[in-house]
């Protein structure tokens, strides 16, 4: 849940990157792009899919593909 973690620390979530396959549930209080550019700028591939796109909260799955 990144409604309580600091905006300006959610690519501090990547230190660990997940393992080839696994995935990640996120839900913000708002549409992550910082996160987003970060993967898309990644060495690493994922996949984001979306469940819910606001306006009070917004949920993804982040899969690590390579």
């Amino acid at each position: 849940d990144l409604h309580s973690f600091p905006t300006r620390r959610s690519s501090d979530l990547w230190q660990n990157i997940l393992p080839i396959g696994e995935n990640i549930r996120i839900l913000a209080p708002h549409a992550p792009q910082a996160l987003f550019e970060h993967l898309q700028n990644s060495e690493s591939h994922y996949r984001v899919e979306t469940f819910e796109e606001g306006p009070l909260s917004w949920r993804y799955r982040i899969t690590r593909l390579s």
